[in-house]
Order: structure tokens, then sequence, then C-alpha cells
């Protein structure tokens, strides 16, 4: 049960990287009405370098998809536990002439 939850968790971070290296984009909320210029401000405003954030999401989208194909793995390569039970058997018993009741361990 462990690794069929282990799997899905993997599959599940696997998709969520896959899908979050789209590129980021910001739009405003509500567009003003009127937009008014002043003379002193400049048309273009250059805000910084923006190459690092595709490089970010990358990065991390690698990383999210290495740890989980770790996890996929390590949840394959793990043994399963196996279940033992004592179960009551009849057996014949040449010495005694009798079925008598033995304790047997069972493991599946």
């Amino acid at each position: 049960m462990k690794s069929i939850v282990a799997i899905f968790t993997a599959a599940a971070i696997a998709t969520t990287a896959i899908a979050a290296t789209g590129t980021a984009q910001a739009a405003p909320l509500t567009a003003p009405s009127v937009v008014q210029m002043q003379d002193s401000a400049p048309a273009v405003e250059t805000v910084g370098y923006r190459h690092r954030r595709r490089v970010a999401a990358g990065t991390a989208a690698g990383i999210a998809i290495g740890l989980s194909a770790i996890a996929i793995g390590s949840a394959l390569a793990t043994p399963r536990p196996r279940r033992c039970y004592i179960e009551r058997v009849e057996v014949w018993s040449p010495r005694r002439q009798a079925f008598i009741i033995r304790d047997r361990e069972v493991c599946r």
C-alpha cells in the first residue's frame, strides 16, 4: 500500500513540475480608464534582467522531475513485506496412530 501511495505522489510531483514550466506573465487586474502621462516620465522603463526567471523556472522543474524520479525508483525497488500468520493444521502421526493438531507458520 505504501508503494502505491509513493508512486502516485511521485507522479503528482512530476505532473506539477512539467505544468509549472510555462512562462510567467503579469497583467493588471483592472485597466485604468484614462492614462495620464507626465512630461518628465519616460515612455519605457527598464525594470531588470528578465532572463533569470526562465533559468530559475527550468532549474526548479529539473529538480522536481529528478526528485519524482527518485521517489518512483525507490518505491519500485523496495521489497514487499512478507505477511505471515499461524495456521492450525491436522497432521497424521504414525507414532500415535491418530491425527494431531499442529501450528504451522504460513508466509505469503
